[in-house]
């Protein structure tokens, strides 16, 4: 851990999540679901008709976000994408995760 923190930059893997603003709903799935706690509460002003108008999003906090895809599945608006993922990529990931889990519970 202290050769980590030591190093001027540290790298990490492109495969985080990003939240389209304009179609997030601001529902907070994503910041319930996520063990990282990466997605976080924002908002977003836009100019809708001369009318500056504000609203709920999430948005994903990069240094945060460990790739894992929970919140690209609970995302009920399908506004949330995995960087470096396709949507079927994240979604076998997720469900060879749940079968390994029902496996150590039936004791395989």
């Amino acid at each position: 851990m202290l050769g980590l923190l030591s190093k001027e930059v540290i790298t990490r893997e492109p495969t985080v999540a990003v939240v389209d603003p304009f179609i997030c709903t601001g529902c907070w799935n994503c910041v319930n679901v996520c063990p990282f706690g990466a997605p976080e509460k924002s908002e977003i002003t836009m100019t809708i008709d001369r009318q500056k108008v504000t609203r709920p999003v999430s948005k994903i906090n990069e240094a945060k976000c460990e790739g894992c895809g929970l919140c690209v599945a609970t995302c009920p608006g399908n506004c949330i994408d995995q960087r470096g993922f396709s949507d079927d990529q994240v979604f076998a990931e997720i469900g060879g995760y749940l079968e390994r889990v029902r496996a150590a519970r039936n004791g395989g």
